[in-house]
This record gives C-alpha cells, structure tokens and sequence, in this order.
C-alpha cells in the first residue's frame, strides 16, 4: 500500500484490533519488524491526539475507531465529548460538524475566569458573559459575581448550541 492510499476498512480489521470499551488498538498482526502481535499500537503526539503509523502512513486513532466500527471514514470531525484527545472509547467519540466541534471547546489559556465565554471586562470591574452563534459575538450580560457570568453562558450554551 502506498503512502498516497488510505487504508480501508478491510485492511485495518486485518492489522489492528479495537477495543470500544478502553479505546485502545493493538496490533492483530505484525507488519513490520518492530511490531509485535497484540502489543499496543501507535503514540500519543506532542498535541495529545494518538497517531497510529499502518504501512508508512499516520493516521489519527479517533478516526481510526470510526472507521472499524462504523465501516466508513467519517464525513465530518471526530469530537472528544470530554475534550481529552488520546480518550478514544467509542462512547467518547461523535461525529460533528467544524462548528459543533468548536463549541466544544475548553476556556483559552489566557481566561482568567476558567470558564469559556466568561472574562473580566476591567473598566467596568465586572465579569462579562458572551457566546459565538452563527459567526456572531453575543453579549449575555455583565455581572459583579463570576458565578452569575457562569450560569448565563451555560444556559445560553443550552439553547445555542445544543
């Protein structure tokens, strides 16, 4: 298989071995010198996904477990329903839109707040709430108690992003 193919389902039943419960491959066979038969497959990257290497080429292992389980790539983003990229259980993964998939999304290293959609506004001296719909920013309010800031984005995420 050249590194130009993406392998099909067939191929990776035949090398690999997917375990829905614990979301971990292990190889079915061996296909090259340094792999062994049932050992785990592939690496977790510097940004946290795990990469399995089949025939010379990477692959993602959360699309991967879509196309083992499912029988077909999928046709949009894998999501991490609890945001850790290496958690490959199938009841972890969904398929999603770009869109969906950014809503889905942690706070930014740079929040203070530790919540998305929550930040500090300083010339006012309250906690602001906004939330992105559609392409759009929209103001939820500000508030003097963070928590207050907290509940309006989660009950706005409930209905804009449900």
């Amino acid at each position: 298989m050249g590194n130009n193919t993406t392998i099909s389902r067939a191929q990776l039943l035949e090398v690999l071995h997917y375990d829905q419960e614990t979301g971990i491959f292990s190889w079915a066979k061996s296909i090259a010198t340094k792999v062994k038969t049932g050992s785990i497959a592939g690496h977790i990257s510097a940004d946290q996904y795990q990469r399995i290497v089949i025939f010379g080429r990477k692959y993602l292992a959360h699309r991967l477990a879509w196309l083992y389980v499912h029988g077909e790539w999928p046709d949009g983003q894998i999501d991490h329903i609890n945001r850790q990229k290496n958690d490959n259980r199938l009841a972890n993964l969904r398929c999603v839109s770009c869109l969906k998939n950014q809503h889905n999304k942690g706070a930014y290293a740079n929040n203070k707040s530790g919540t998305p959609g929550v930040h500090w506004h300083t010339r006012d001296q309250r906690w602001r709430a906004v939330i992105g719909v559609n392409g759009r920013r929209v103001r939820l309010g500000s508030y003097i108690d963070r928590s207050a800031a907290e509940a309006a984005y989660q009950q706005a995420k409930a209905v804009y992003h449900a």
